[in-house]
């Protein structure tokens, strides 16, 4: 609804009113842009189950609403990343400066693990990874829920000596940041696929210690090689990572992510 120049919203029991425009504002001039936007998770980043899940938790959607519905939309939108309209700047300006108002919230490891990696990769940007096909107008960020995206950022192997119960891990991330990324909600775990069940071996993401404190446990960029143990119960397994999305949950849940295999 607008009137006045303004545009009215109703996001998650509030109501707002903005003068920046919104997705509907863009279409016209946009529409390869618009459409191809409104398919991301972006365009949805206040109704996904993992926010409604982890705001409730939280219990102060204000907060909560600041990287997820900035102007207050349904999500964030195009004024958000290109702040006023027709203010148009170079691709190599949308990257640490533009995503980094969020990507460095509390408990967000991803750009603190990025500015690391730019270091030795200095001509990596964010939109190389996850807006791909940014400059033919193709909108849609890709992010863990991209099984093209997944399987380019982790590649490994691990040697199994069944007989000696010992694994022999090499992961290398291929990503500019930390895996699983994001806030504490995100786990990733090494897992033996076998044939009564999957064994989780090992997680990466946030812990808690016992004050309460939350430390940062992800999968460094770069190569990683570990022995580890390996089970009597795995001993027919397959070795699988698996990325898992549900918020705030620390315990592996075999229905609430998705897989990236490893050879062995």
């Amino acid at each position: 609804m607008k009137f006045a120049g303004c545009v009215v919203r109703l996001c998650c029991g509030f109501l707002w009113v903005t003068n920046l425009p919104a997705a509907d504002d863009c279409v016209d001039c946009h529409p390869r842009e618009t459409a191809s936007y409104r398919q991301s998770a972006m365009a949805q980043a206040t109704f996904s189950s993992a926010y409604q899940l982890e705001q409730q938790q939280q219990g102060d959607p204000s907060r909560c609403l600041v990287c997820h519905g900035p102007t207050a939309s349904s999500g964030v939108t195009c004024s958000d990343c290109h702040e006023a309209p027709h203010q148009h700047r170079s691709a190599a300006a949308y990257g640490e400066s533009v995503c980094g108002r969020c990507h460095d919230a509390p408990l967000e490891n991803t750009l603190r693990h990025y500015r690391v990696y730019r270091v030795n990769h200095p001509e990596t940007l964010c939109q190389d990874c996850h807006l791909p096909n940014i400059r033919v107008g193709d909108h849609r960020f890709m992010g863990v829920g991209s099984e093209l995206l997944r399987g380019r950022a982790v590649r490994g192997s691990g040697l199994i000596d069944r007989a000696a119960g010992k694994l022999r891990l090499v992961i290398d991330n291929l990503s500019g940041h930390g895996i699983p990324g994001g806030t504490s909600g995100r786990s990733l775990w090494l897992v033996a696929y076998t044939a009564a069940g999957p064994v989780p071996l090992h997680r990466w993401g946030w812990l808690q210690d016992r004050q309460g404190a939350w430390l940062d446990h992800g999968l460094p960029p770069g190569e990683t090689r570990w022995q580890l143990h390996w089970p009597e119960a795995a001993a027919d397994g397959h070795l699988g990572l698996w990325l898992q999305t549900r918020a705030g949950d620390f315990s592996y849940r075999p229905g609430a992510g998705v897989v990236i295999p490893l050879q062995d």
